[in-house]
C-alpha cells in the first residue's frame, strides 16, 4: 500500500508540474557611457527574470512574474541615476541585487486581470514605447512624450500596486487601470494592416496626467512611429525611425519633451546567440551624452 501511495504521489507531482510553467530567462549589459562633460565610466546592468504561469482545468490561464534587478557599485557613473527634463528615469537608480515588486495576473484568452507591480493602461495598450530608443543604456529616453508619469512598471522596487484590466480582440486591444492611490489610465490600440494606432488617457492632476496619441507605419525595411503626449498642458512629440542597414539597424528620434529639444542617433548589429553590439548618441536639452557595448539576452 505504501508502494502504491508512493507512486500516485509521484505521479501526481508529474502531471501538476505538467500544468504548470517556471522559466527562468534575463538580460544583461556592459559599455562605456559618457554624459555631459563628465568623465566616461563603465556602464553593466544584470536582469533574472522569473515567470510563473499556469492553466485551469477549465482553460483559465494564470501566472506572476517578478525579477532581479543588479547594477554596478555605486560610485559608477555609468549607473548613476540619469535625469531628463528634470524628470528622473525611475529604473536608473543604484540597486545591487534587489527583487523587484511581484505581480500576478489570471485571464481567459479575451481578458485578463493583472493586480500588482506591473505598467498602468498607458503603457500596456497604447504603444507609447514604439519610438526607438537609442544606444546601450537609452541615453536618458527622451523620447519619451509622457516624461515617465505614466504608470510603469519597476524593476528595482515595491511599484506602483495597481490594478489592470485587459481585452484583447483580434487587432484591438484595450486597458483599464487605477486603485490602491494610482492615477487612472485608459489605453487603446489597434492594428489595421502595416499601420498602428493608440490612445491613452492618464487621470493625474497637472504635469502628472494628460493624453496621448501614438502612430506606427511598418514601410518596405523601414518602421516611421509618431507619439505626441500633453502633460500638464505641454505638448511633447517624438518623430521615430527604425531602417535596416548594413545587416543591423539604424535607430534614430528627434523629440521636444517638456520645452526641450532632444535627438538621438544609434546603430545596433547583432551578434547572434543573443549578444548585440549597441552604440548611441543623443542630445538632451543641450547636454550631449554617448554610450557603446553589448546587449546580451539570455
Amino acid at each position: 500500500m505504501k508502494k502504491v501511495l508512493l507512486a500516485t504521489s509521484a505521479l501526481a507531482l508529474v502531471a501538476s508540474a505538467a500544468a504548470a510553467e517556471v522559466s527562468v530567462s534575463g538580460t544583461a549589459r556592459m559599455g562605456i557611457l559618457q554624459i555631459g562633460s563628465g568623465t566616461a565610466a563603465t556602464t553593466y546592468r544584470t536582469r533574472i527574470n522569473f515567470s510563473l504561469s499556469g492553466e485551469t482545468d477549465g482553460g483559465l490561464t494564470f501566472g506572476a512574474f517578478t525579477r532581479v534587478n543588479i547594477n554596478g557599485g555605486g560610485t559608477n557613473a555609468g549607473n548613476a541615476t540619469i535625469t531628463s527634463n528634470a524628470t528622473t528615469v525611475p529604473w536608473s537608480a543604484n540597486n545591487q541585487g534587489i527583487f523587484s515588486g511581484s505581480r500576478v495576473y489570471i485571464g481567459n484568452g479575451t481578458f485578463t486581470l493583472t493586480v500588482g507591480n506591473a505598467d498602468g493602461a498607458v503603457n500596456a495598450a497604447t504603444g507609447v514605447w514604439s519610438v526607438p530608443s537609442v544606444g546601450l543604456t537609452g541615453l536618458g529616453y527622451g523620447n519619451m512624450v509622457t516624461r515617465f508619469n505614466q504608470t510603469s512598471f519597476s524593476s528595482g522596487g515595491a511599484g506602483a500596486n495597481v490594478v489592470r484590466l485587459d481585452m484583447s480582440m483580434g487587432n484591438i486591444k484595450a486597458s483599464v487601470s487605477g486603485g490602491n492611490g494610482n492615477d487612472t489610465e485608459i489605453g487603446v490600440g489597434f492594428s489595421l494592416g502595416n499601420v498602428n494606432l493608440g490612445l491613452g488617457y492618464d487621470s493625474g492632476a497637472g504635469a502628472t496626467g494628460g493624453t496621448t496619441l501614438t502612430a506606427g507605419f511598418d514601410l518596405s525595411g523601414a518602421a516611421i512611429t509618431l507619439a505626441a503626449g500633453n502633460y500638464g498642458g505641454t505638448t511633447n512629440w517624438a518623430l521615430g525611425l527604425k531602417y535596416g542597414i548594413g545587416g543591423g539597424a539604424l535607430l534614430a528620434y528627434a523629440a521636444s519633451v517638456g520645452g526641450a529639444s532632444n535627438y538621438g542617433i544609434g546603430y545596433n548589429y547583432s551578434l547572434g546567440g543573443g549578444a548585440t553590439v549597441k552604440i548611441g548618441v543623443a542630445s538632451l536639452g543641450g547636454t550631449t551624452r554617448w554610450d557603446a557595448g553589448v546587449g546580451m539576452k539570455f
